[in-house]
Parts: C-alpha cells; structure tokens; sequence
C-alpha cells in the first residue's frame, strides 16, 4: 500500500515530466495505473517488482533472479518465477526482452522505491548476488562470463552508487567492474572504476590496508594499458611498500606485485630490472604454489618477452613453447590466455626470421580471437598488427598496409590517439609503404610517431631509438644522408646504453653507420 499521499503527488509530478516514456498499457495517470496493477500481483510476484526496483532498468537475467529469491529451477510447469514473470508482463508491470528476461520501467521502479518499505535482507541478497557474478571475472576458467556478465553490468553500476550499499560492497563492485572492463580492453572505462574503488576503499580503512594496496595494484595495470607507464610504477612501488609490511617474505601477492611492476619496468626500457623482478617472481611461484600453477606460466610469458627486448630469442621461444602447453593444460586450448601467448611466440619467431611459421600462428590465434573478443577489442588489433609485421617481412606489402592501417583506426578509438600503441602501429605502418617505395608518406607518418614518443619516453627510452633508426632509414632512401646519420647515431646512442654493444638492434645501428659514414666520405673525396 502507499504509506504517503506525498508520495503519490511526487509520482504524478514524475509521470508527467516522462509521460513520453511510459510502457505499453499505461495511461498519463501513471501512480493509478501501477497502483491498481499492483494491487493485483500476487505476495510473490510484488517481492520480484522489489528486487527489480534495487537493480537498473535494463533486462535482469533470469538466472540473477533465482540467485536473489533462491528459486532452483525445477519443474518448468510449476515454476512460481516463471509465473510471477508472467503475471507481471501481463499485468504491464514489466517487459520482457527478446532472451526471455524480465525489464521494470524506471518509473514503474521509482513507484516500488518509493511507496513500499524497504526490506534490507532482499537488498543485501541483491548484493550478494550481483557480486557473486560479477566475481567470475576473476576466473580464467570461465570464459562463458566475458559476454553474460554484460547484462549484469547496469545492475553493478546501479549497486556502486546505492546509498544503502556499504563501502566494502561498493568498493568490490567497482573492482569488479575494473576488472570485467579491463578485459574486454575498454581501458579508459576501466581506469574510472578503478579509481572509484580506490577512492572508496581509501576513505573506508586505513592508510596500508591490503584492500587499499589491492586495488591500487589493479589500477596501475591499467594505467600501464594506457600508456601511463610513470604513474603505474609509481603506484606499485606503493604497492610494494605496503605489502611488504603486511606480508611474510615469499607470500604470493608480494610475487603478484613483483612481477606487475616488471611489466612496466618492461615498458619503460629497463629490462634487465625486469628480467631480474620475474626470475625472482617465477621461483617464488614454484615454490608456494607448485610448478604447474597457472600463475608460473604467465609470469614465464611476462620473460620471454623481456629476454626477446634482450634479443635472446631462442631462450624466448623455448620458455614461450612451455608456456602453451601449460595453458592448454590447465586453462584449455580455447582459452584467451592461450592467443595471446601464442601471439607473443609468432613475435619471437619472427625475430628468429621463421617467417611462415610466425604466420601460421598468428592466423591460427586471429581466428581464436575473433570468437572470443567483440569487434575493436585491442587484443584483435595487436595480433592483426603482428600479422601485419609478419606479412611485410614475406613480401605481401599491400595486405600488409590494409591491415596496418585498420590497426590505427581501431587503436584510436578504443585508446585514444595518443596512446603509444597508436605511434607503435603508425611507425611499422611507415616501413610498409617505405617498402612501396611511398618515401614520403612514411616519412611523415615516422616523424608524427616520434614527436607523439617524445612526450611519452624518457629521452633514453629503446622505444625512441626503435623510431629514430626506422625515420634514418627512410630518410637514407630519400638521399638526405646527413639528417639519416644523424637519427642513426642518436638511435646508436640510446641502445648502447640500453641494451649493450652486443645486442642485435645495436649492432644493426652500428653497421649502417659505419657503412653510411664510409659512403659520405667517398662522395667528399676528389
């Protein structure tokens, strides 16, 4: 019953201002229309209207439902949420959508909220369950919750901002949400849960709390997917300081947040920190959680790729082989982890110049991606960059371009255009049309590349000797040999530093310096 004439008064006010959007079946006098239907619902069918009023107005799945009201399906001939459903949808209470699952109208929400009592143990049973979805993001099992949390995602969002929520809850919600965002590879999305959660996890425990550590962690990862590699290290130092002080020496989240924080050291062209971080994290590993732990194999995946930055390649492959097989032991053939990794692989091949091999790979993960990962997912965008790269190399320049440029469009969007993968994709697009013979366009995609890495790196960093040298070389094509010297030899200076006079990019440098310098003197002598 309605406990306030206010109330009706208020919902009046209300249908009038949404009169447009009222449901099927409803009049302008709205607050009359839900109260008579409402009067005509069964005790059990008004408890669904309640728990639907706690969610959005978005498709609930049924299967939430039965969480909530603890309902088991049994016998689909008397199933009571089955009828209340309907009795519902016939009573224009609800809609249904074309999967069958129920939708209340905001404003038929609104009514329940705010003529019924609130009952804090179906709310907290509405949490419960919602978090216990959401929570499946954490299993790399289950693959099945990448699409069929989507419809859960309003109802979270709607929780997070619930005044009767706690911040424990609500800071959980929003580090699932981090998390279910971040692997869909909506990164900027992600960044803003996570920073969410952080900041009410920071105004509800103490400074040094796991819980607060937890959270800065995540969102330093997807700080480094963006691009934002200072502010991710500077957060898992913090991280690390905290946990260290929290943790017994060898206990895994301090492992967890070692071999984080070698990623983006990684990433900043400090790799011999990083390979020193993740030897110490892979023992760590073995040791407290067995050898064939999932965990051992993704940080053997995280240094492969820093022993290829390394140029030890063969050690790269053969750490990245065991990798898969570990993976599609424990995680199954079809799982994602399972793509990326063989990506990373077909990169190292490549560098091994085991071009067909690197090809096969990559159309072999290509197609596993393309069932897992909607369109525009940056996953489908890094393996069609590497394919890219593998193309180029066999000679297939103009599948290569198409790919490339598909790349970029695909990376602004769900990045944005000054993200470094942006600049990445747009330097290896250059030496595909420098392979074209179409000088000028590389030239101006290259040095667009560098100045974007300029405002990115440390004046240091491998990523800028990488653009310099590729930028030499195009202008060494063009015949403006003194300027081709010149970023050479700035390139030659960053990776002798970096990585050491043994390394192959160095060597490579030093070769066409010499080899360059030596022909400008020949053209100066008489």
């Amino acid at each position: 019953a309605i406990r306030a004439k206010g109330e009706i008064a208020a919902l009046d006010i209300f249908a009038e201002k949404y009169a447009d959007e009222l449901p099927t079946g409803h009049s302008k006098e709205v607050s009359v229309t839900i109260q008579m239907s409402y009067d005509l619902a069964s005790d059990f069918a008004k408890k669904v209207m309640q728990v639907m009023a706690f969610l959005a107005p978005t498709p609930v799945p049924v299967r939430l439902l039965r969480e909530i009201l603890n309902v088991a399906e049994d016998d689909p001939l008397e199933d009571p949420l089955n009828e209340a459903i309907s009795e519902l949808e016939n009573l224009s209470l609800l809609n249904l959508d074309k999967e069958s699952d129920p939708f209340m109208h905001r404003l038929i929400a609104g009514f329940v909220r705010m003529s019924i009592q609130k009952d804090e143990e179906i709310f907290q049973s509405v949490v419960k369950a919602v978090l216990a979805e959401m929570e499946r993001v954490a299993d790399d099992k289950d693959t099945a919750a990448y699409r069929e949390l989507d419809k859960i995602l309003p109802h979270a969002d709607m929780l997070l901002v619930s005044e009767l929520a706690d911040a424990p809850q609500k800071a959980d919600m929003g580090n699932y949400l981090w998390w279910h965002y971040k692997k869909k590879g909506a990164y900027r999305l992600s960044e803003t849960y996570g920073k969410l959660a952080l900041e009410i996890a920071e105004k509800y425990y103490e400074p040094g709390h796991k819980e607060i550590a937890m959270i800065q962690s995540n969102l330093a990862l997807v700080l480094k997917d963006l691009g934002k590699y200072e502010a991710a290290e500077l957060l898992l130092r913090e991280v690390l300081e905290s946990e260290i002080k929290i943790y017994e020496p060898g206990h895994p989240s301090l492992a967890v947040t070692k071999s984080n924080l070698a990623t983006v050291l990684q990433d900043l062209g400090k790799y011999e920190a990083a390979e020193l971080l993740l030897r110490d994290v892979v023992e760590s590993f073995k040791k407290n959680l067995g050898a064939d732990h999932p965990n051992v194999a993704t940080v053997q995946s995280n240094l492969a790729m820093v022993l290829q930055d390394l140029g030890k390649y063969e050690a790269a492959e053969l750490l990245l082989r065991e990798v898969v097989e570990s993976f599609k032991k424990n995680l199954g053939a079809d799982h994602p982890n399972v793509a990326v990794v063989q990506s990373n692989l077909a990169t190292v091949l490549f560098n091994l110049g085991k071009y067909e091999a690197a090809e096969m790979l990559l159309r072999e993960v290509l197609e596993s991606e393309i069932k897992i990962y909607e369109p525009g997912h940056p996953g489908l965008a890094v393996t069609k960059s590497n394919l890219a790269g593998v193309l180029q190399s066999l000679g297939k320049y103009e599948a290569a371009e198409m790919l490339l440029r598909e790349v970029v469009e695909s990376f602004k969007k769900s990045l944005g255009a000054d993200h470094p993968n942006v600049a990445t994709v747009q330097s290896n697009l250059a030496l595909v049309l420098q392979d074209l013979g179409k000088y000028e366009a590389a030239e101006l995609l290259l040095r667009e590349a560098l100045e974007s890495e300029i405002k990115i790196y440390e004046p240091g960093h491998p990523t800028l000797a990488t653009r310099k040298h590729n930028l030499a070389t195009v202008l060494k094509d063009m015949g403006k040999d003194e300027e081709a010297i010149q970023f050479e030899q700035e390139a030659y200076q960053i990776w002798l530093a970096a990585l050491g006079p043994e390394h192959p990019d160095t060597k490579t440098v030093k070769g066409n310096l010499d080899e360059w310098k030596m022909s400008e003197l020949g053209k100066s002598e008489p």
